[in-house]
């Protein structure tokens, strides 16, 4: 569920508001890995270095419809970059 801008000075339910509040992170963090795919789609690249975490559900889905992701081999701190190519 996500809250229309125009609907942004409309008091919704306290329950549609913690199911909006549930979901923003995963909405946000699939938006910025789909940003970081779509700019390197767009300038001839097959892949792109997400400088981020990913949540399971996120590389799961990514799987899913094709990716493949992996960590660099040398990480000061794993599970803070991947590579992601499709």
């Amino acid at each position: 569920m996500k809250m229309p801008i125009d609907d942004i000075e409309t008091l919704k339910p306290a329950t549609d508001n913690k199911v909006i509040a549930d979901k923003a992170i995963a909405l946000s963090e699939e938006g910025q890995v789909a940003a970081a795919i779509n700019y390197a789609s767009l300038v001839g690249q097959t892949s792109c270095i997400y400088n981020h975490s990913l949540s399971s559900d996120l590389q799961t889905k990514l799987t899913t419809q094709g990716y493949t992701i992996e960590e660099p081999k040398y990480l000061a701190k794993s599970g803070d970059q991947y590579i992601i190519r499709w």
